[in-house]
């Protein structure tokens, strides 16, 4: 495959999953990432790219929720504070997450981020009866657990940060937002890390990874506008249980095939 080929295709899947993860609140660091070293990149260029893309994403698909009304991010606003508090909090999270990530088995690792992705999609689905009071030490737990998620694996935020925003009472359009904004403070804690330690930064894919997100983040806050409510809880029941399924049945095929 040429160079220009493979660039071009680089920005379909970054924008068709973007395009995902921004309206539903989830789905692109465990999608985007194996499609990359399916392409040909190694783990070390695909993580920074991810995580470039991620940061820039959520930066505009927040200004665009902002615009479209899909949330209220003003200065005094509790859906500002939480985006703030989740994604400070959430850098030290990832901090952790990278620690454990070289201490702790992949499979159990990628099983732990399987099992509460798919679990964050039944209790959406159940969500009079599972609901929890709001409180902002829950929500900083949440935001901890997350991007702890996040440090181990790459993914497994967006499904912790939006499942929890709604089951605590939050707006589910708001609940999104809120998941963008913060993902992106987390994800620029790693695009720092990756672009200070001297680790050698692909920028290529960098450029067309983020390329892509910038394309689908406008388009995935006009999609979440347009969207019910009850559609929206739907889709993102629907989308944690098949994403949970699914890295769970990968995970442990790989463990199966390995040995």
């Amino acid at each position: 495959m040429d160079s220009f080929t493979r660039d071009v295709i680089v920005v379909v899947v970054s924008f068709t999953l973007g395009l995902i993860d921004l309206s539903v609140g989830m789905g692109f660091g465990f999608t985007v990432t194996p499609v990359l070293i399916l392409l040909g990149y190694s783990v070390t260029e695909t993580l920074p790219a991810v995580l470039a893309a991620s940061f820039i994403g959520g930066v505009i698909s927040s200004i665009s929720h902002q615009r479209l009304g899909n949330v209220d991010f003003d200065l005094k606003s509790k859906a500002l504070k939480m985006a703030i508090i989740m994604g400070g909090i959430g850098a030290l999270g990832m901090s952790v997450g990278v620690y454990f990530s070289f201490n702790i088995q992949e499979q159990y690792t990628q099983t732990y981020i399987g099992l509460i992705t798919l679990l964050s999609g039944i209790f959406i689905q159940y969500k009079t009866r599972l609901t929890f009071k709001f409180t902002w030490l829950r929500i900083s737990i949440m935001g901890l657990i997350g991007a702890i998620n996040k440090g181990l694996t790459g993914g497994g935020y967006g499904p912790v940060i939006t499942s929890g925003g709604i089951l605590s009472g939050t707006d589910e359009k708001a609940a999104v937002a809120i998941q963008s904004l913060s993902e992106s403070f987390v994800s620029m804690v790693g695009v720092f890390y990756y672009f200070f330690s001297g680790d050698c930064i692909c920028w290529s894919l960098t450029r067309n990874t983020v390329f892509g997100v910038i394309l689908a983040a406008p388009v995935a806050a006009t999609i979440l506008k347009k969207i019910d409510q009850d559609d929206i809880k739907t889709v993102i029941t629907i989308t944690s249980f098949v994403m949970g399924l699914a890295i769970i049945m990968k995970t442990w095929d790989l463990f199966i095939f390995s040995g």
